[in-house]
């Protein structure tokens, strides 16, 4: 009877000593494994979000009868947001984002109008040299070939007040409703040409310069 019971005794034992191996090498081996399978598998991606209240439609070249001076305009041009010192050309106007907007001929809004009474002062945005122009579409209009290398276009004016060498914040012009725009509600159109051969929206350089100024839609 005494060896039956050490039989038994030694059986239990060894029984525990197994399970308690068994056991330990699955706490080991869990984050083993775990850690494998995290090497092994590619970390998705997060989508990266872009924000932007500006179209994405480039800079596009100068159209015939709007500011054109016969020079072939086929770059493109980063967008420009002024830099210190650039002045609202008309305070107390109201503009929207009308870039691409259909106009007649089959043509598209290649500018920004910017409303305001009739005669209201047009400012100049940067110091430069103001150049008169006029056609049928434009009106009588102006070139301001500006000191940050920028040239500037005004379209529809009622008077052009000053030429030649002018400081920002100069009257340069008035608001009126000239060329194609004759009997509608006066307003400045107005482009930015940030190289010879190409404007582009002005609305993000507006919405940034005339902020308090304007009333902005």
């Amino acid at each position: 009877m005494a060896h039956s019971t050490d039989r038994r005794s030694n059986i239990v034992v060894l029984s525990f000593s197994a399970a308690s191996m068994l056991l330990t090498a699955m706490v080991i081996t869990a984050p083993t494994a775990q850690a494998a399978a995290k090497n092994t598998t590619p970390e998705a991606k997060r989508p990266v979000g872009v924000a932007s209240t500006i179209p994405t439609v480039g800079p596009v070249p100068i159209e015939v009868g709007d500011g054109t001076d016969g020079v072939n305009r086929d770059e493109v041009a980063d967008a420009f947001l002024g830099g210190p010192g650039w002045v609202c050309p008309v305070p107390g106007s109201t503009f929207r984002n009308d870039w691409g907007n259909a106009r007649s001929g089959g043509r598209r809004h290649q500018g920004t109008d910017m409303f305001a009474a009739m005669g209201a002062d047009v400012l100049a945005p940067v110091s430069g040299t103001v150049k008169r122009h006029e056609s049928g579409l434009a009106g009588l209009s102006f070139y301001l070939a500006g000191s940050d290398g920028v040239q500037y276009f005004g379209a529809h004016l009622s008077q052009l007040v000053k030429t030649g060498s002018v400081r920002a914040g100069d009257v340069i012009a008035r608001v009126g409703d000239s060329g194609n725009a004759r009997g509608g509600t006066p307003h400045l159109h107005f482009e930015i040409h940030p190289t010879k051969k190409t404007k582009t929206n002005p609305y993000a350089t507006l919405s940034v310069q005339c902020a308090g100024l304007a009333a902005i839609k």
